[in-house]
């Protein structure tokens, strides 16, 4: 009875061991996505905000998203510089 036992806990302990051994290659999935797949859906609408402030110290007072504000303060040389 002891000696089954203890067969049965090295078995177990070989196969744990195995089991963390395995290495399984995941096949990469091309990403199919398009735009509209990705562009969040939600009840509110997308409207342009007014912005009155600085960017990386850039001053700026403008409407617009948040993408054409940004590309607003990208305009001075000074935005990429650190």
């Amino acid at each position: 009875m002891k000696l089954t036992t203890s067969l049965i806990q090295v078995a177990l302990a070989l196969l744990t061991v195995a089991l963390l051994l395995i290495e399984v290659a995941a096949n990469p999935i091309q990403d199919t996505a398009t735009p509209s797949d990705t562009t969040p859906s939600h009840p509110y609408p997308i409207t342009p905000i007014r912005f009155e402030g600085s960017i990386r110290g850039i001053h700026l007072n403008t409407t617009g998203t948040i993408e054409e504000i940004y590309a607003e303060a990208a305009k001075d040389p000074q935005f990429f510089a650190f």
